[in-house]
């Protein structure tokens, strides 16, 4: 038996749940969309974003010991010195406090990799910068200069640049997300729209 050899009532019956199921349809595509969505702006907003503050915090302490301890070069009143040496290792702790909060948070190989580049020229720097340290507190301020220009500026140099390598990968998974994010969006949107268009009978 055809669909037009129905009667009105039957036909109008199986109109109705076709109408009633392409909805069910549009509801359940936009519920699985959200979903995903959800999902990815949760992933952005409590892992992706908090990693790169830590790496601005590491990057801003590291800018902060570099200023101090120019600082400690070029002051010759002792209590200053002191203040300002006693600021960089209280940096120099504060960095190693936000690295090793952010290390196990790290679950991607190139993460992990560029990670280990950090901690890498973090090993390097710090002796160095503790020696020049010791040297400024041994009233040797002339070996000191010779250790900032010669191998303490290219050691936090070293340093700096992983960070921001380490950090710009965590921008690019954000912008990935984003753009992730909007192709599901687009998609979402032109299936609802397809099936909605399907709820209208050409009648």
């Amino acid at each position: 038996m055809t669909l037009n050899n129905l009667k009105i009532g039957p036909r109008l019956g199986l109109a109705f749940a076709a109408i009633v199921l392409a909805a069910a349809l549009v509801v359940a595509v936009g519920i699985s969309r959200l979903s995903r969505l959800t999902e990815s702006l949760s992933l952005i907003g409590s892992d992706r974003i908090p990693k790169v503050h830590k790496l601005i915090e590491i990057n801003d302490g590291v800018n902060l010991i570099a200023r101090e301890l120019r600082n400690a070069l070029i002051w010759d009143d002792p209590a200053k010195v002191k203040g300002a040496l006693d600021e960089v290792l209280k940096t120099r702790e504060e960095i190693s406090t936000t690295l090793d909060a952010l290390t196990p948070t790290l679950q991607s190989d190139e993460g992990r990799r560029r990670l280990a580049e950090v901690v890498a020229a973090r090993q390097a720097y710090v002796p160095v910068q503790q020696a020049f340290i010791d040297l400024l507190s041994a009233g040797k301020k002339a070996e000191a200069e010779t250790v900032l220009s010669e191998r303490l500026r290219p050691a936090q140099l070293n340093y700096i640049t992983t960070l921001d390598k380490l950090r710009g990968l965590q921008v690019e998974l954000i912008d990935a997300a984003v753009r992730e994010g909007e192709a599901d969006y687009a998609s979402a949107r032109l299936l609802m729209f397809s099936l909605l268009a399907a709820t209208m009978p050409a009648w």
